[in-house]
Protein backbone atom coordinates (compact mmCIF):
# COMPACT_ATOMS: atom_id res chain seq x y z
CA UNK A 1 0.00 0.00 0.00
CA UNK A 2 3.19 2.09 0.67
CA UNK A 3 3.39 2.57 -3.04
CA UNK A 4 0.17 3.94 -3.49
CA UNK A 5 0.13 6.46 -1.13
CA UNK A 6 3.96 7.22 -2.19
CA UNK A 7 3.12 8.13 -5.80
CA UNK A 8 0.12 9.84 -4.65
CA UNK A 9 2.20 12.24 -3.05
CA UNK A 10 4.43 12.61 -5.53
CA UNK A 11 1.64 13.51 -7.42
CA UNK A 12 2.21 10.50 -10.30
CA UNK A 13 -1.54 9.70 -11.13
CA UNK A 14 -0.69 7.01 -13.79
CA UNK A 15 1.26 4.95 -10.99
CA UNK A 16 -0.40 5.30 -8.46
CA UNK A 17 -3.79 3.97 -10.54
CA UNK A 18 -1.28 1.38 -11.82
CA UNK A 19 0.07 0.27 -8.24
CA UNK A 20 -4.47 0.36 -7.07
CA UNK A 21 -4.84 -2.21 -10.12
CA UNK A 22 -1.90 -4.56 -9.31
CA UNK A 23 -2.96 -4.36 -5.39
CA UNK A 24 -6.92 -4.62 -6.03
CA UNK A 25 -6.21 -8.32 -7.94
CA UNK A 26 -5.18 -9.60 -4.49
CA UNK A 27 -6.81 -7.50 -1.73
CA UNK A 28 -10.13 -6.30 -3.25
CA UNK A 29 -11.45 -4.99 0.14
CA UNK A 30 -12.79 -1.36 -0.39
CA UNK A 31 -12.20 -0.98 3.77
CA UNK A 32 -8.32 -1.18 3.38
CA UNK A 33 -8.38 1.36 1.12
CA UNK A 34 -10.27 3.86 2.40
CA UNK A 35 -8.15 3.22 5.97
CA UNK A 36 -4.98 3.63 4.16
CA UNK A 37 -5.97 6.85 2.08
CA UNK A 38 -7.29 8.21 5.20
CA UNK A 39 -4.61 10.52 6.32
CA UNK A 40 -3.50 11.96 2.74
CA UNK A 41 -7.22 13.07 2.69
CA UNK A 42 -6.52 14.46 6.40
CA UNK A 43 -3.78 16.31 5.19
CA UNK A 44 -5.20 17.63 1.70
CA UNK A 45 -6.00 21.55 1.78
CA UNK A 46 -8.65 23.75 -0.02
CA UNK A 47 -6.78 26.99 -1.14
CA UNK A 48 -9.92 28.90 -1.84
CA UNK A 49 -12.59 27.93 0.52
CA UNK A 50 -11.94 27.02 4.77
CA UNK A 51 -13.95 23.93 4.27
CA UNK A 52 -12.40 20.40 4.45
CA UNK A 53 -13.73 18.67 1.01
CA UNK A 54 -11.92 16.09 0.96
CA UNK A 55 -12.52 13.97 4.13
CA UNK A 56 -16.28 14.90 2.92
CA UNK A 57 -15.94 13.22 -0.33
CA UNK A 58 -13.92 10.39 1.61
CA UNK A 59 -16.13 10.12 4.27
CA UNK A 60 -19.15 10.03 1.73
CA UNK A 61 -17.68 7.55 -0.59
CA UNK A 62 -16.75 4.85 1.88
CA UNK A 63 -20.68 4.94 3.09
CA UNK A 64 -21.55 4.44 -1.01
CA UNK A 65 -19.02 1.52 -1.63
CA UNK A 66 -20.59 -0.44 1.03
CA UNK A 67 -23.71 -0.93 -1.21
CA UNK A 68 -21.53 -1.51 -4.54
CA UNK A 69 -20.17 -4.63 -6.49
CA UNK A 70 -16.33 -4.87 -7.09
CA UNK A 71 -16.00 -3.38 -10.17
CA UNK A 72 -17.99 -0.35 -9.35
CA UNK A 73 -16.63 -0.02 -6.10
CA UNK A 74 -12.90 -0.16 -8.16
CA UNK A 75 -13.88 2.27 -11.03
CA UNK A 76 -14.93 4.86 -8.16
CA UNK A 77 -12.07 4.62 -5.88
CA UNK A 78 -9.73 4.85 -8.89
CA UNK A 79 -11.19 8.31 -9.51
CA UNK A 80 -10.92 9.12 -5.55
CA UNK A 81 -7.29 8.47 -5.68
CA UNK A 82 -7.23 10.83 -9.05
CA UNK A 83 -8.83 13.54 -6.90
CA UNK A 84 -6.01 12.72 -4.40
CA UNK A 85 -3.13 12.89 -6.70
CA UNK A 86 -4.46 16.27 -8.17
CA UNK A 87 -4.87 17.98 -4.37
CA UNK A 88 -3.26 20.40 -2.66
CA UNK A 89 -1.58 18.84 0.42
CA UNK A 90 1.24 18.37 3.12
CA UNK A 91 3.22 15.39 2.37
CA UNK A 92 4.28 13.56 4.58
CA UNK A 93 0.91 13.19 6.43
CA UNK A 94 1.06 9.66 7.25
CA UNK A 95 2.07 8.88 11.61
CA UNK A 96 -0.28 8.60 13.74
CA UNK A 97 -0.30 11.62 16.44
CA UNK A 98 0.50 10.21 19.88
CA UNK A 99 1.08 12.42 23.28
CA UNK A 100 3.33 11.99 26.54
CA UNK A 101 3.32 13.33 29.40
CA UNK A 102 0.79 15.38 31.95
CA UNK A 103 2.88 18.12 33.89
CA UNK A 104 0.70 20.86 34.16
CA UNK A 105 -1.86 19.39 33.03
CA UNK A 106 -5.91 20.78 33.69
CA UNK A 107 -8.70 18.37 33.51
CA UNK A 108 -8.91 17.64 30.30
CA UNK A 109 -12.10 19.05 28.66
CA UNK A 110 -11.15 22.29 30.92
CA UNK A 111 -7.96 22.19 28.96
CA UNK A 112 -9.40 22.13 26.19
CA UNK A 113 -12.06 24.96 26.33
CA UNK A 114 -9.11 27.21 27.49
CA UNK A 115 -6.67 26.36 25.03
CA UNK A 116 -9.68 27.04 22.18
CA UNK A 117 -10.37 30.56 23.43
CA UNK A 118 -6.90 31.23 23.62
CA UNK A 119 -6.35 29.73 19.81
CA UNK A 120 -3.65 27.45 21.16
CA UNK A 121 -3.64 24.94 18.68
CA UNK A 122 -0.92 22.34 19.49
CA UNK A 123 -1.91 22.65 23.43
CA UNK A 124 -5.92 22.61 22.62
CA UNK A 125 -4.77 19.11 20.51
CA UNK A 126 -2.88 17.58 23.43
CA UNK A 127 -6.54 18.21 25.57
CA UNK A 128 -8.48 16.56 22.90
CA UNK A 129 -5.80 13.46 22.57
CA UNK A 130 -6.32 12.83 26.01
CA UNK A 131 -9.97 13.43 26.16
CA UNK A 132 -10.07 10.86 23.34
CA UNK A 133 -7.95 8.35 25.47
CA UNK A 134 -10.12 8.67 28.68
CA UNK A 135 -13.49 8.84 26.66
CA UNK A 136 -12.90 7.33 23.35
CA UNK A 137 -12.92 9.38 19.91
CA UNK A 138 -16.18 9.86 19.45
CA UNK A 139 -16.71 11.58 22.64
CA UNK A 140 -13.69 14.05 22.42
CA UNK A 141 -14.47 14.40 18.44
CA UNK A 142 -18.63 15.39 19.74
CA UNK A 143 -17.20 18.11 21.48
CA UNK A 144 -16.14 19.79 18.75
CA UNK A 145 -19.19 18.93 16.68
CA UNK A 146 -21.29 21.13 18.89
CA UNK A 147 -18.64 23.71 19.38
CA UNK A 148 -18.44 24.04 15.25
CA UNK A 149 -22.67 23.95 15.33
CA UNK A 150 -23.25 26.77 17.48
CA UNK A 151 -23.63 29.03 14.60
CA UNK A 152 -23.87 27.45 10.94
CA UNK A 153 -22.94 29.17 7.75
CA UNK A 154 -25.64 29.44 4.64
CA UNK A 155 -24.49 26.20 3.63
CA UNK A 156 -24.41 24.54 6.24
CA UNK A 157 -20.64 23.73 6.20
CA UNK A 158 -20.64 24.24 10.18
CA UNK A 159 -22.50 21.24 10.67
CA UNK A 160 -21.60 18.95 8.53
CA UNK A 161 -18.26 19.56 7.66
CA UNK A 162 -17.77 18.55 11.12
CA UNK A 163 -19.42 15.47 11.15
CA UNK A 164 -17.99 14.14 8.10
CA UNK A 165 -14.30 14.22 9.81
CA UNK A 166 -15.39 12.43 12.75
CA UNK A 167 -17.78 9.99 11.00
CA UNK A 168 -14.44 9.84 8.76
CA UNK A 169 -12.37 9.10 11.72
CA UNK A 170 -14.52 6.24 12.96
CA UNK A 171 -14.93 4.20 9.78
CA UNK A 172 -11.10 4.69 9.25
CA UNK A 173 -9.83 2.34 12.10
CA UNK A 174 -8.36 3.68 15.06
CA UNK A 175 -4.32 4.49 13.88
CA UNK A 176 -6.28 7.39 12.32
CA UNK A 177 -8.32 8.86 14.63
CA UNK A 178 -5.62 11.09 15.47
CA UNK A 179 -5.46 12.85 12.31
CA UNK A 180 -9.32 12.92 12.26
CA UNK A 181 -9.48 15.23 15.63
CA UNK A 182 -6.27 17.43 14.37
CA UNK A 183 -8.61 18.26 11.37
CA UNK A 184 -11.40 18.72 12.98
CA UNK A 185 -9.92 20.78 15.48
CA UNK A 186 -8.11 22.63 12.86
CA UNK A 187 -11.68 23.22 11.41
CA UNK A 188 -12.95 24.52 14.65
CA UNK A 189 -10.40 26.98 15.51
CA UNK A 190 -10.82 28.71 12.12
CA UNK A 191 -14.81 29.09 11.97
CA UNK A 192 -16.82 28.16 15.13
CA UNK A 193 -18.25 30.52 17.39
CA UNK A 194 -16.32 30.19 20.88
CA UNK A 195 -19.37 31.86 22.66
CA UNK A 196 -21.48 29.87 25.01
CA UNK A 197 -24.43 28.42 22.86
CA UNK A 198 -27.72 30.30 22.62
CA UNK A 199 -30.07 27.70 21.69
CA UNK A 200 -32.80 28.16 19.11
CA UNK A 201 -35.81 26.52 17.70
CA UNK A 202 -37.18 26.37 13.89
CA UNK A 203 -40.42 27.85 13.45
CA UNK A 204 -41.80 24.83 11.43
CA UNK A 205 -41.61 21.04 11.62
CA UNK A 206 -38.92 19.30 9.96
CA UNK A 207 -41.31 17.83 7.76
CA UNK A 208 -41.71 20.72 5.44
CA UNK A 209 -38.07 22.17 5.97
CA UNK A 210 -37.13 18.79 4.28
CA UNK A 211 -39.98 19.33 1.63
CA UNK A 212 -38.32 22.41 1.16
CA UNK A 213 -34.61 21.18 0.55
CA UNK A 214 -36.05 18.21 -1.57
CA UNK A 215 -37.65 20.93 -4.36
CA UNK A 216 -34.70 23.21 -3.69
CA UNK A 217 -31.63 21.42 -3.17
CA UNK A 218 -29.37 24.48 -3.09
CA UNK A 219 -25.89 25.44 -4.64
CA UNK A 220 -23.96 21.79 -5.30
CA UNK A 221 -26.75 19.91 -3.43
CA UNK A 222 -25.69 22.07 -0.01
CA UNK A 223 -29.07 22.10 1.84
CA UNK A 224 -30.12 19.11 0.70
CA UNK A 225 -26.89 17.86 2.33
CA UNK A 226 -27.55 19.54 5.76
CA UNK A 227 -30.78 18.30 6.02
CA UNK A 228 -29.63 14.98 5.52
CA UNK A 229 -26.95 15.08 7.98
CA UNK A 230 -29.64 16.69 10.53
CA UNK A 231 -32.12 13.53 9.63
CA UNK A 232 -29.43 11.02 9.92
CA UNK A 233 -27.19 12.38 12.80
CA UNK A 234 -28.35 15.24 14.70
CA UNK A 235 -29.98 12.97 17.09
CA UNK A 236 -26.70 12.29 18.56
CA UNK A 237 -25.84 15.43 19.57
CA UNK A 238 -29.27 15.87 21.80
CA UNK A 239 -32.79 17.32 21.16
CA UNK A 240 -32.08 20.79 21.71
CA UNK A 241 -29.33 20.30 19.00
CA UNK A 242 -31.09 18.62 16.68
CA UNK A 243 -33.51 22.16 16.99
CA UNK A 244 -30.91 24.19 16.57
CA UNK A 245 -29.75 23.02 13.89
CA UNK A 246 -33.22 22.55 12.16
CA UNK A 247 -33.34 26.33 12.50
CA UNK A 248 -30.08 26.97 10.83
CA UNK A 249 -31.91 24.91 7.81
CA UNK A 250 -34.87 27.07 8.09
CA UNK A 251 -32.72 29.82 8.04
CA UNK A 252 -30.66 28.61 4.92
CA UNK A 253 -33.86 27.69 3.00
CA UNK A 254 -35.46 31.26 3.76
CA UNK A 255 -35.24 32.88 -0.02
CA UNK A 256 -34.67 29.14 -1.79
CA UNK A 257 -36.61 28.92 -4.86
CA UNK A 258 -37.94 25.53 -5.40
CA UNK A 259 -37.50 23.87 -8.56
CA UNK A 260 -38.48 19.87 -8.35
CA UNK A 261 -41.94 19.75 -7.38
CA UNK A 262 -44.17 16.87 -8.28
CA UNK A 263 -45.72 19.27 -10.71
CA UNK A 264 -42.73 20.71 -12.27
CA UNK A 265 -41.60 16.93 -12.90
CA UNK A 266 -44.94 15.87 -14.13
CA UNK A 267 -44.79 18.16 -16.95
CA UNK A 268 -41.42 16.62 -18.27
CA UNK A 269 -42.74 13.36 -18.14
CA UNK A 270 -43.61 11.89 -21.62
CA UNK A 271 -44.08 8.05 -21.86
CA UNK A 272 -42.87 7.83 -25.68
CA UNK A 273 -39.32 8.94 -24.48
CA UNK A 274 -38.41 5.37 -22.78
CA UNK A 275 -38.33 1.95 -24.34
CA UNK A 276 -39.26 -0.26 -21.41
CA UNK A 277 -35.93 -1.16 -19.94
CA UNK A 278 -35.64 2.12 -17.94
CA UNK A 279 -32.24 2.05 -16.52
CA UNK A 280 -30.98 1.74 -20.00
CA UNK A 281 -33.08 4.53 -21.16
CA UNK A 282 -31.55 6.54 -17.78
CA UNK A 283 -28.24 6.02 -19.24
CA UNK A 284 -28.92 7.02 -22.74
CA UNK A 285 -30.56 10.33 -21.41
CA UNK A 286 -27.65 11.27 -19.01
CA UNK A 287 -25.71 10.66 -21.28
CA UNK A 288 -26.63 12.71 -24.62
CA UNK A 289 -28.01 15.13 -21.85
CA UNK A 290 -31.72 14.77 -22.78
CA UNK A 291 -33.47 15.81 -19.23
CA UNK A 292 -36.87 14.95 -20.15
CA UNK A 293 -35.75 11.31 -20.75
CA UNK A 294 -33.86 10.72 -17.84
CA UNK A 295 -36.92 12.21 -15.65
CA UNK A 296 -39.33 10.21 -17.37
CA UNK A 297 -36.89 6.95 -17.20
CA UNK A 298 -37.13 7.40 -13.42
CA UNK A 299 -40.45 8.48 -12.55
CA UNK A 300 -41.32 4.74 -14.33
CA UNK A 301 -38.39 2.48 -12.75
CA UNK A 302 -39.24 3.62 -9.23
CA UNK A 303 -43.00 3.28 -9.82
CA UNK A 304 -42.02 -0.44 -11.17
CA UNK A 305 -39.50 -1.15 -8.72
CA UNK A 306 -39.26 -1.96 -5.13
CA UNK A 307 -35.50 -1.61 -4.53
CA UNK A 308 -33.69 1.90 -5.81
CA UNK A 309 -30.28 -0.06 -5.51
CA UNK A 310 -30.15 -0.08 -9.43
CA UNK A 311 -30.74 3.01 -10.05
CA UNK A 312 -28.60 4.94 -7.84
CA UNK A 313 -25.53 2.78 -8.90
CA UNK A 314 -26.23 3.49 -12.53
CA UNK A 315 -26.34 6.89 -11.18
CA UNK A 316 -23.21 7.25 -9.05
CA UNK A 317 -20.87 5.77 -12.11
CA UNK A 318 -22.16 8.32 -14.29
CA UNK A 319 -21.68 11.29 -12.37
CA UNK A 320 -18.32 9.58 -11.53
CA UNK A 321 -17.34 10.10 -15.40
CA UNK A 322 -18.33 13.79 -15.40
CA UNK A 323 -14.77 15.46 -16.07
CA UNK A 324 -14.45 17.55 -13.14
CA UNK A 325 -13.02 15.89 -9.45
CA UNK A 326 -15.94 17.26 -7.36
CA UNK A 327 -16.59 16.34 -3.88
CA UNK A 328 -20.56 16.93 -3.92
CA UNK A 329 -20.28 14.70 -6.34
CA UNK A 330 -20.69 12.36 -3.94
CA UNK A 331 -22.21 13.89 -0.97
CA UNK A 332 -24.93 14.95 -2.52
CA UNK A 333 -25.49 11.61 -3.95
CA UNK A 334 -25.21 10.27 -0.64
CA UNK A 335 -28.11 12.06 0.48
CA UNK A 336 -30.58 11.62 -2.38
CA UNK A 337 -30.12 7.64 -1.46
CA UNK A 338 -30.34 7.60 2.29
CA UNK A 339 -33.16 10.37 2.01
CA UNK A 340 -34.81 8.15 -0.35
CA UNK A 341 -34.93 5.43 1.74
CA UNK A 342 -35.86 7.46 4.41
CA UNK A 343 -38.90 9.12 2.80
CA UNK A 344 -39.61 7.05 -0.37
CA UNK A 345 -42.68 8.84 -1.07
CA UNK A 346 -39.86 11.83 -1.94
CA UNK A 347 -37.61 9.21 -3.78
CA UNK A 348 -38.88 10.96 -7.55
CA UNK A 349 -38.20 14.39 -6.62
CA UNK A 350 -34.84 13.56 -4.83
CA UNK A 351 -33.77 11.75 -7.94
CA UNK A 352 -34.79 14.05 -10.46
CA UNK A 353 -33.01 16.41 -9.32
CA UNK A 354 -29.88 14.65 -9.08
CA UNK A 355 -30.44 14.17 -12.49
CA UNK A 356 -30.62 17.69 -13.09
CA UNK A 357 -27.83 18.27 -11.17
CA UNK A 358 -25.05 15.55 -13.60
CA UNK A 359 -26.71 17.11 -16.73
CA UNK A 360 -26.03 20.60 -15.84
CA UNK A 361 -22.03 19.70 -14.81
CA UNK A 362 -21.85 17.57 -18.53
CA UNK A 363 -23.17 20.14 -20.39
CA UNK A 364 -20.45 22.27 -18.47
CA UNK A 365 -17.24 20.06 -18.17
CA UNK A 366 -18.43 16.95 -20.67
CA UNK A 367 -17.51 13.06 -20.16
CA UNK A 368 -14.40 12.21 -19.83
CA UNK A 369 -13.61 10.05 -23.07
CA UNK A 370 -11.31 7.41 -21.79
CA UNK A 371 -13.76 6.23 -19.50
CA UNK A 372 -16.13 5.84 -22.45
CA UNK A 373 -16.19 2.24 -22.21
CA UNK A 374 -17.18 2.24 -18.54
CA UNK A 375 -20.51 4.30 -19.32
CA UNK A 376 -21.50 1.71 -22.31
CA UNK A 377 -21.12 -1.45 -20.17
CA UNK A 378 -24.15 0.15 -18.34
CA UNK A 379 -26.36 -0.10 -21.57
Amino acid sequence: MDRITKSINRGDEQLALREFDSQWEQYPWPKRYFTLLFPLAAGCLELKYPSPHSIKYHHALGVICDNLPGDSTKFLLKRYIQYLCRRARFVPFSKPLEINGDLGAEPSLTGLNKSLQDAAFFKALYYLLRLREEKGFASAALELVKICSRSVDNLGHNYTCAHSIMAGGLVAERVNEGFALAALLDYTMKLADLQPTEFRRPSESFEKLLSKAVCAPGLLGHHLIFAHRIERFADTLGERWRFHLEFFLEKNLQDAEGKYTLQYISSMIEDDLTDGNYLVSLTNGLLELDLKRAFTSIYHHLESEDSQSGLFEVMIIIMACVNREEAHFYTYPLAVKELSERFPGKSVQLYCGWADFIVDFAQKDGWIEKHRERLEMLL
